[in-house]
């Protein structure tokens, strides 16, 4: 492409900002609130379009930088993305927005490990940016380091009681830290301040399962689902349903395909096992606690199931 801001890409903005952008490709200003506007639109690919135009005139353009850093993000390449804000930071420094970017393609990219440091560098830095505890939040609870997500959750109730997202990864985390009466009260305000909230429900379906309200939560796992085919939990729940009410081989399907989108939920790996080992599938049962172990030794429930297996095979060397 050339400098020229003229396009397709960029008919999707007011004609007006345009034609003023066109007439005075130089100005800042204007070039500013055209970037703004089109990612307010969901127009990334105008985004990157500007930033690139920007960058032909001045390859130091620090603002270029992030503005195609963002576009890319907008479109999901997160990895080209890193590599953009990667250069931005040996030009002008460290800074907690470029962190904070960088963090996210971490994050979006299954790399939680790569992700932390460079939230946690943010949140010493005092920002409390709801984005950013969310992040940092949930990070924790992916990498199993609870008793941090759960600090820093505490420290940030306040910022939570107006965000629904960040509600509900809060609601998500007092439910797999067995914090039955937070999981409650933060998943309905989650869905409170957003009625789609996926892990407002995914928590809220997860106690109604409890509580043995069958019905509501197979509702709201399959309301989950209409919404985002892609929510593991979800799957996963709807097989913890199907093994409650005996239908084995429904539950093995359900959970499998959970395992598919989160490999790494230990307690999913658990739930298999069990569908498995009730099936009369011991080998099956075994392989997969032995996973369940391999991925995390400090879970008892894996040796308890071993032990299991092994007492129901006779192997009194296991137990």
């Amino acid at each position: 492409r050339s400098g020229s801001v003229t396009g397709v890409q960029t008919c999707a903005l007011p004609i007006c900002l345009m034609s003023m952008l066109q007439a005075d490709p130089a100005n800042a200003l204007l070039r500013r609130q055209c970037v703004d506007v089109a990612a307010s639109l969901g127009k990334f690919d105008v985004v990157t379009h500007l930033a690139e135009s920007a960058l032909t005139a001045n390859s130091a353009d620090a603002g270029a930088h992030f503005d195609m850093a963002t576009g890319l993000i907008g479109n999901r390449e997160y990895r080209a993305a890193l590599a953009v804000l990667e250069k931005l930071e040996q030009l002008v420094g460290e800074s907690v927005p470029i962190q904070l970017n960088m963090a996210l393609c971490h994050y979006c990219l299954v790399e939680f490990d790569r992700a932390r440091p460079r939230l946690e560098c943010c949140y010493r830095s005092g920002s409390r940016d709801s984005g950013l505890v969310r992040l940092l939040v949930s990070t924790y609870h992916h990498l199993g380091a609870m008793e941090d997500a759960v600090k820093v959750a505490g420290e940030n109730a306040e910022i939570a009681a107006s965000d629904g997202a960040l509600a509900g990864v809060y609601a998500l985390l007092y439910l797999d830290t067995d914090d039955a009466a937070r999981a409650t009260r933060w998943a309905k305000l989650a869905l409170e301040l957003n009625p789609k909230s996926i892990d407002g429900r995914v928590t809220q379906a997860t106690l109604l399962t409890a509580g043995m309200q069958l019905d509501s939560a197979r509702q709201m796992f399959e309301g989950v689902l209409m919404d985002v085919p892609d929510t593991g939990r979800a799957w996963i729940g709807l097989g913890a349903l199907s093994l409650l009410t005996r239908d084995l081989t429904t539950a093995k399907i359900q959970i499998s395909r959970g395992l598919e989108l989160m490999p790494t939920h230990i307690g999913s790996w658990h739930v298999l096992a069990w569908a498995q080992l009730l099936s009369g599938d011991l080998d099956a049962a075994c392989s997969t606690f032995e996973t369940a172990l391999a991925a995390d030794r400090n879970f008892a429930e894996s040796h308890g199931g071993l032990g299991v297996i092994a007492a129901m095979r006779g192997d009194k060397t296991r137990f």
